[in-house]
């Protein structure tokens, strides 16, 4: 039983590595170019960098990057929402 429960998870952990190395790959290529305009100009070195963390996280990136519209998202916090208000 614990056996059979210790194969099925290293197994789950290998399909989530192998399609995270391939969604990684497309990733460091195109997609953080069109979730973030700056890191579309990143360097070779970038993209090396960020691969690892694409690979563990790539569910998220999907998501960002399915979403994207190429611009920053907007930051909230609430110094921000009271200027942005219309005064008074």
């Amino acid at each position: 039983m614990a056996l059979s429960l210790a194969r099925a998870i290293v197994a789950l952990f290998a399909a989530w590595v192998a399609i995270g190395a391939l969604f990684a790959v497309a990733f460091a290529i195109i997609g953080v170019g069109r979730v973030d305009r700056e890191a579309r100009f990143g360097s070779i070195g970038f993209r090396v960098l960020i691969f690892p963390a694409s690979v563990a996280l790539w569910p998220l990136l999907l998501m960002r990057w399915i979403r994207a519209t190429g611009e920053a998202p907007r930051e909230r916090n609430e110094h921000r929402d009271l200027t942005s208000e219309s005064p008074r």
